[in-house]
């Protein structure tokens, strides 16, 4: 790892006094916030504006199409199979 090791760098010319610091990339995450990535997930969650339930997918004819389309492709290339669920659990896995 690198010690931080702030310098200058001079963006005008020769002739200019004008100095900019620069930082280095250890400065800039001893100061950053870490973000809690679960609001990160939720908030791409809603960022296209994609159905989130079956039911809002199934209102759009392109929504309803790519269902079809996997569903198609799942059985074209056999990779899937019926099974029974163990007792005590439903079809969304919840016991």
């Amino acid at each position: 790892m690198l010690a931080p090791s702030p310098s200058t760098n001079s963006h005008a010319g020769p002739s200019s006094s004008t100095t900019r610091k620069t930082k280095s990339i250890q400065e800039i995450y001893d100061v950053t916030e870490r973000i809690n990535l679960d609001d990160v997930n939720m908030l791409c969650l809603f960022s296209r504006n994609d159905p989130i339930t079956f039911e809002e997918a199934y209102q759009e004819d392109r929504w309803k199409k790519a269902m079809k389309d996997e569903i198609n492709s799942i059985i074209k290339n056999k990779t899937w199979g019926l099974t029974t669920l163990p007792i005590g659990h439903n079809a969304i896995g919840v016991k």
